[in-house]
Formats: C-alpha cells, sequence, structure tokens
C-alpha cells in the first residue's frame, strides 16, 4: 500500500508539471501574470524630456525634479524622479517589448546598459538653449553626447562587430519638441518669437531634429520611434508665468522688503544660488502649511530682461525657504491639462496657439518619410499623441476616468495652480483620474498610451506600430 501511495504521489507532481509547463507556455507573455518572457528587441535608448524623464535630473542643479513622494506613490521603489504616480508611457513600452525597465543614465552602470538607457531629462528641447528658465537640464545634442558613452561600454563589452548588430536591432525612442515652444518660443524672455513665426520655427526645429536624428543613425540605431507633439496651451493667458515652491502651503499674506533691480532692469545683487545675478525684487511672506502652522520665508520674484514696471503677468515667482535649496518646478505640458483650466477666464486653450505646433507635426511626419526613403535599412514610425489623448478624453468613461479636468495631486483650482507638493496627499482613487498633477497623466494613461503606441492602428501610429517595428528584420 505504501509503495501504491508513492506512486500515486509521484504521478500527481509529474502531470502537474507537465500541466504547469503547458499553462506557462500559453500565457500571454506581456499579460499581468505572464510577467517578462521574452525579448523583442536587445535594448531600448530612450531620449526626451518631463514625460518620460526616470531621473536624470535628480542630481542636476535644476528646477524640474519629481524625487520626492507622493512622486511615484503606487511605483515599486517610491519616488525615483518619474513625473507620475508611477509608470511612464516608456515603462510600459519596455515591458511589452520583454525587457526590464530602463535605467536612467545618471545611475545605469555595468550589465544594466546592456537593455538599454534613458537619457531624457525634464525642461529638455531639440535646442540647446531651450528650458533655461528650469537651470539644469540636459539638451538632445548632451543626450547623444551621453548615449556615445554608453554606447563606447557597450562595444568594449560585446566587440565592434556584435554592438553593432545588436545596436540594429535595438528601440530607440524620441520624444522631444514641446519644450522647444513651452520654455522657448512662448517665454517672454525668449527673443524667438519675434525671429520666427509658426511655420519658419517649425523648420528650424525640425532641420535641427532631422541632424540630430541623422547622427544617432550615424552612430548605429535603425529603429527609430518618435512621438508627436499635442495641442498647446498658452502660458501667456496666465497672471504668473511660473510656480516653483520650496515649501508646502499656500501664501497668507505678503509685502516688498528689498528692492534688488533698478527700474531699467539693471542688477544690483547677486540673486539666489541657483540663478546666479539677475534683476529681483523680494518679498517677506506667511505661508499656511498643511499642518496649519505659519511660516515666515523669502519669495523672489525674478523679472526676466525687463524692468520692474512690466506687469505681474511677466513675472517668474520663486518662493525661498531658509530651510531648504532644492525646488519644484511646474512645468506647462501639452494640452488642456489641470493648470491651463486653472489658469483660464474661458476654461479651455488657446486656439491660435494650438496652431503654433501643427506645422512642427507636419514636418516631423515628411521628415519621417524621407529618412525612411533615404536611410538604408531605417525604420522611422510616429506616435500621433494628440490622437491619442483626445481619444482618451472623449472616451473617457469607456476607459474608466472619471475625472478629465483637474489634478490627482495639486494645490487650488482645478488642482493646477500649484503642482503636486512635497509630501501632499494625493487623491485616493488614482485610476479614475487623467491627469495626475497640474502637468502630467496620471501612471494608467500612460500605460493606455503605451499599448495603443504598440500595437495600435495607423490612426495613432504611422506608418507601422512599434510591435511590427520591433519585429522587423
Amino acid at each position: 500500500m505504501a509503495n501504491l501511495w508513492m506512486y500515486c504521489l509521484q504521478l500527481l507532481l509529474v502531470l502537474g508539471m507537465v500541466l504547469n509547463m503547458v499553462s506557462v507556455q500559453g500565457q500571454d507573455p506581456f499579460g499581468p501574470e505572464g510577467g517578462r518572457k521574452r525579448e523583442m528587441v536587445p535594448a531600448m535608448f530612450v531620449f526626451g524630456d518631463s514625460l518620460i524623464d526616470n531621473g536624470n535630473n535628480n542630481d542636476l542643479a535644476s528646477l524640474a525634479k519629481a524625487n520626492y513622494f507622493p512622486y511615484g506613490i503606487d511605483f515599486n521603489g517610491g519616488p525615483t524622479g518619474r513625473f507620475s504616480n508611477g509608470y511612464t508611457m516608456i515603462d510600459e513600452i519596455a515591458e511589452l517589448l520583454g525587457l526590464p525597465l530602463i535605467p536612467a543614465y545618471s545611475e545605469a552602470s555595468g550589465d544594466q546598459v546592456l537593455h538599454g538607457v534613458n537619457y531624457a531629462s525634464a525642461a529638455a528641447g531639440i535646442l540647446d538653449i531651450t528650458g533655461r528658465n528650469f537651470v539644469g537640464r540636459i539638451p538632445f545634442d548632451q543626450q547623444i553626447q551621453n548615449f556615445q558613452n554608453t554606447l563606447d561600454q557597450i562595444t568594449d563589452n560585446l566587440g565592434a562587430v556584435d554592438a553593432a548588430q545588436a545596436l540594429a536591432r535595438c528601440i530607440f525612442f524620441v520624444g522631444m519638441g514641446s519644450n522647444d515652444y513651452l520654455n522657448n518660443y512662448l517665454m517672454p524672455n525668449y527673443p524667438t518669437r519675434n525671429q520666427y513665426n509658426a511655420q519658419q520655427y517649425a523648420d528650424l526645429l525640425v532641420q535641427q531634429y532631422t541632424r540630430q536624428l541623422k547622427t544617432l543613425y550615424n552612430l548605429g540605431a535603425r529603429k527609430f520611434v518618435l512621438a508627436g507633439l499635442g495641442r498647446m496651451p498658452n502660458p501667456r493667458n496666465s497672471k504668473v508665468k511660473r510656480a516653483y515652491l520650496r515649501v508646502l502651503g499656500w501664501v497668507t499674506s505678503w509685502e516688498v522688503t528689498q528692492d534688488a533691480c533698478d527700474g531699467s532692469g539693471g542688477t544690483l545683487g547677486p540673486g539666489p544660488d541657483e540663478l546666479g545675478s539677475g534683476c529681483y525684487k523680494w518679498y517677506q511672506s506667511d505661508l499656511a502649511t498643511h499642518n496649519e502652522d505659519v511660516v515666515s520665508f523669502k519669495w523672489v520674484i525674478i523679472i526676466p530682461q525687463v524692468s520692474v514696471e512690466e506687469s505681474l503677468k511677466e513675472l517668474i515667482v520663486l518662493p525661498i525657504s531658509s530651510r531648504s535649496r532644492r525646488a519644484r518646478v511646474g512645468v506647462l505640458q501639452m494640452g488642456c491639462i489641470p493648470s491651463i483650466l486653472a489658469q483660464s477666464t474661458v476654461g479651455g486653450c488657446s486656439q491660435d496657439v494650438n496652431q503654433l505646433v501643427l506645422p512642427f507635426n507636419a514636418n516631423v511626419k515628411t521628415m519621417i518619410n524621407s529618412l525612411n526613403a533615404n536611410l538604408p535599412g531605417a525604420g522611422f514610425i510616429y506616435i500621433d499623441i494628440a490622437n491619442l489623448f483626445e481619444d482618451i478624453i472623449t472616451n473617457s468613461k469607456t476607459y474608466g476616468f472619471s475625472v478629465v479636468d483637474r489634478g490627482c495631486c495639486g494645490i487650488g483650482r482645478n488642482k493646477g495652480q500649484i503642482t503636486c507638493l512635497p509630501f501632499e496627499t494625493p487623491c485616493p482613487n488614482r485610476d479614475e483620474y487623467v491627469f495626475w498633477d497640474a502637468f502630467h497623466p496620471t501612471e494608467k494613461v500612460n500605460i493606455i498610451m503605451a499599448r495603443k503606441a504598440f500595437n495600435g492602428d495607423a490612426g495613432v501610429v504611422y506608418p507601422i506600430n512599434i510591435e511590427q517595428l520591433a519585429n522587423m528584420n
């Protein structure tokens, strides 16, 4: 009898192993239960701005950072520098490709780089001068130089021939251009708008963009995914261009205590540590924190290239806490986001500014067709972010969203007047929100857009999708 029981037990164990093997083989390798099973490409290399930055600005002297709670509240590992409650679009695409999460360039080392590197930097643009109001950032040209450093490591590891063969199969994801409008062309302290009309500026950007993409091609890249631009808000409609907050709370009172700028815009003294000399006005302010304490601290009004008499709508406001030298910056992103709804007197975006990006998107599509035709072995595809996001807003209930006009984490009207502050309590039902903060989408939106870009039709990704690009020989 004992031998019979032992035989039955062994039979059950073998049968269980067989059934488990069958079950695993039948799983969706990209489904929630399947995990990362098959690498469709050797690696993915990522270039872009705050929508896909995962920590490259953390150690920079930059005002564009997201390495504090509640950012990352739904991310395994907490705050990392991602401008999201959890995944970015890139994180989901990496998993769909069967890759591990791509490390930030600032943190990648050793064998980590063999699956790819993320070079994206909040406030970065196609043009080097873009985003300088945020001080530290890594423009696209510098991101490409950082990739060259990584390429040297890969070549040393694999050898020149194997490295070149592997690189030709990798995905190169590029999401650039939004800051070249929002934090360059539309900024009052930039001369760009006086130098170029919309078409001329789009031509300038895409000429530079083409050169940069060809540089990546000459370094061995072959499979490119380019993210387009969405509709533009008009930052000139706001009374305050940008609010940089170093403490948690809101202003209850303020008064002028020192004028550090003469009437002609000249400099009378140095400004904040991160910004150097400039034209400033200092204010003393009381701020009510969320624990109802009142904290006194100094605010500085930075007046870029204008005199003190300029209206408040031309100013940049930077609160400075004596206890902290770190800053949080609010970056205006694409579309009718909470920060724009909070500022608008009519509750909508500026259609005039929306038209600004149309020449850029049209030029990029033309560029893609040209590059595909003229660069041997290259495959360039275009993600129509505007269409993707419009679909999510239009069909929000179908996707399970109940809140489309305010952020999950933020302060003021539409949770968009001040973006998500350190240790602020966000909404509990984050999967029902389209926007995480005043400027960026929630993890759920990022995942939806990533999946549509991965296997969607030509209405959202052109001329083929990411999955087809990955399988292309």
